[in-house]
Formats: structure tokens, C-alpha cells, sequence
């Protein structure tokens, strides 16, 4: 009964509290400044009470984050900004992200080369206003950061008793994830490739398991469309089938992007980057694995194929069809969105060259 007890005074003592006094309690817990990112929430249930830092932010952790204690304890998120999830977000069940306000750092923090902060309740600070603060060297946040509107990230900052400029743009890139470079007068926080990388693992992961689902990324029964306006193509990957092999793809084609592609693919919005087949031959396989399941199945002269599979079945022999010298190209965007642009024999044969596209994302 004791026990019983115990437990129900620990779970009666979690409660939702916001980011803001999160990395206050933090700094109060762990005696020195904090610093907490997340990936889109805005708040979480966390035990005030609990004397341990560790154990204090144990809750957060288990939904994905991870405590780094230096100079400065750091909160960060070990998966991708939910903003930035594109068509996935639809197999991965996403937090309350909850409204909060975002407030500008004034300039007036910043004391004798340290920064004298703690974000207001229930408000996130403004990246864009630290690169106005007159530290000892300008702080720059890479572009993908900041976002276009605001940062895809939710920052808070307790700072009372002062954190120096370097240790608080050193936090601020390991709590975001990004590459620290120093310059003569700058301390730049870069986009990292590696770290994005260990963040699209982890939403992968969510969405395979979610791709499990019979649901359907998106809804058919209304015209989607991009940041543009233009509208989507429908993917192919209606099943749980097609979609676990439409996310192997998707792994593949990331993992066989150099850090250099990964950044200009995912650093910026609205990117369309496409390779060429024949210059990334490990695509073929899992492009072909895909193609042969939404394919109809043709059996002595009949055409089968099933409702539910697909609303859109491919012909039987269109892997017969493809250029082997020129099969085509895969398309990877910013958002995830994945299609292949192939290149088929014309049916009168010859030279004769016919384009055809798969939306597979």
C-alpha cells in the first residue's frame, strides 16, 4: 500500500509544464545555466518536484531527447523538427505542439561578454534576434535554423546569474545540432550533415513503424498542394507494404547522398534534387522492389489486380521497358517526397524513347 502510494504521489506530482520553466527548474536542479530545445512541443509532464536533473527531465528523455551537462546543461531533441517531417508526418504521431509565444532577446542581456536571460513563461526566444547580441563575436545560425517564418525549433533560456558568450553559442549549436566553426568574428552555428542525419534515423524509424498502418499519408478526398500551390502528385504507397518499401527507398536514397547533397537537399526549402540512375546503381533495386508491388499481376493473358492495393496499378512489364543505358532518374525534395522519372522503350521499339513517372512518396 506504501509503494501504491508513493506512485500515485510521484504521478499526481507530473504535471505539463512549458519549456520555459522546464530550463528553469533545469538550471535550478543541475546548478549552472540551460538551456532546452525541442523539436515542436511546447510543453511536457515533468515531476517539479525531483531534486535529480537526470530524473527531473527522465520523462523527456523517453520521448526522444538527450541531458548534456558541460558549462552549460543542454535539452535537445534526437529526431528532426516535426515542421520539417514533409510527407511523413502523417505515418508518425506527432506531439501537442501547443501555442507559444517567441520573444526577442534584448540586446541589454548581454553584460561584460555574458548573456544575464531566462525566456518569460510560456514564450520561446527568437533565433534571429541572437545574431543582434554584442558579444565578443557575432553569433550566425545557419538559415535552416532559423526557418522562413520562425525556427522549426522551440528554444528556452535560463540564464540569471549570466553565461558566457562562447559557452552560449557552444549550448545553443549542441542543442540545435548544428556544426559550431569559429571565425575571427564570428561563431558560426552550420548546418551539421552528420547530425541531421542521426535525427532523419529516428523519425525513419517512427515512420516505418507507423507505415505498419493501413492509413493513408494523405487525403484523397481533397486537393493537396505544396508550399507553391502547386498541387501533389498521389503516391503509390497505399499499403502497409508499398509504404515499407517506399521508406527503404527513401533510406537508401538518403544514405547514398553525400553530406554535401544531404545539406543542399534538406538545408533549404523547396529543393528538388535528382540523380541520375546510372550513377547510383544501389537505387535500382529497391526502385525495382517497389514497382513489382503496386504492379498488376497478369496471369495467362488476364490482368488481376486488387482494390485497397493501389488506386493506380503500373503495367506488367514495365521493368522489361526500362533503358538499360538511360533508365532515368529519382527525384528526392526537401519534404520527403520521392518519385522516379524512367525512361521507356516506345512500343514500336527502335530509338524510340517514352518518359514515365512514379510518385512513390
Amino acid at each position: 500500500m506504501v509503494s501504491l502510494a508513493l506512485m500515485l504521489v510521484s504521478f499526481s506530482d507530473s504535471k505539463t509544464t512549458g519549456l520555459s520553466q522546464i530550463s528553469e527548474l533545469l538550471s535550478l536542479k543541475s546548478k549552472r545555466p540551460a538551456i532546452v530545445v525541442s523539436a515542436g512541443a511546447g510543453e511536457f509532464a515533468v515531476d517539479s518536484g525531483e531534486a535529480n536533473p537526470d530524473l527531473f527531465v527522465d520523462p523527456i528523455v523517453k520521448l526522444g531527447s538527450v541531458l548534456m551537462q558541460s558549462d552549460m546543461s543542454v535539452l535537445r531533441p534526437t529526431i528532426l523538427p516535426v515542421a520539417n517531417w514533409g510527407v511523413l508526418k502523417g505515418m508518425v504521431d506527432a506531439p501537442a505542439l501547443g501555442r507559444v509565444l517567441v520573444e526577442d532577446v534584448p540586446g541589454e542581456a548581454v553584460k561584460t561578454g555574458k548573456l544575464f536571460f531566462a525566456s518569460k513563461p510560456y514564450s520561446t526566444i527568437s533565433l534571429k534576434s541572437i545574431s543582434l547580441l554584442k558579444f565578443e563575436k557575432k553569433i550566425q545560425v545557419a538559415g535552416y535554423f532559423e526557418g522562413a517564418q520562425e525556427s522549426p525549433f522551440k528554444i528556452a533560456v535560463s540564464a540569471k546569474e549570466g553565461v558566457d558568450g562562447v559557452v552560449f553559442a557552444q549550448s545553443l549549436a549542441t542543442g540545435l545540432g548544428g556544426k559550431f566553426r569559429v571565425t575571427d568574428k564570428v561563431w558560426f552555428i552550420d548546418f551539421d550533415a552528420q547530425a541531421w542525419r542521426r535525427g532523419f534515423s529516428t523519425l525513419l524509424s517512427k515512420a516505418q513503424a507507423g507505415s505498419k498502418s493501413e492509413s493513408v499519408t494523405r487525403n484523397p478526398g481533397r486537393l493537396e498542394t505544396d508550399d507553391t500551390g502547386e498541387p501533389l502528385a498521389q503516391s503509390l504507397a497505399q499499403t502497409s507494404e508499398t509504404k515499407g518499401l517506399a521508406l527503404s527507398l527513401l533510406n537508401q536514397t538518403v544514405s547514398s547522398l553525400s553530406d554535401q547533397l544531404v545539406e543542399q537537399t534538406f538545408a533549404f526549402p523547396n529543393t528538388v534534387t535528382r540523380l541520375n540512375l546510372n550513377n547510383y546503381p544501389s537505387l535500382k533495386k529497391y526502385i525495382g522492389d517497389f514497382i513489382r508491388s503496386v504492379s498488376a499481376k497478369a496471369t495467362a493473358g488476364a490482368t488481376v489486380s486488387r482494390p485497397g492495393q493501389s488506386r493506380v496499378t503500373l503495367p506488367t512489364n514495365l521493368l522489361q521497358r526500362i533503358d538499360p543505358n538511360r533508365p532515368g532518374e529519382l527525384v528526392i525534395q526537401t519534404d520527403f517526397r520521392l518519385s522516379v522519372e524512367l525512361n521507356l522503350a516506345g512500343p514500336s521499339g527502335g530509338d524510340s524513347r517514352e518518359p514515365f513517372k512514379i510518385q512513390i512518396l
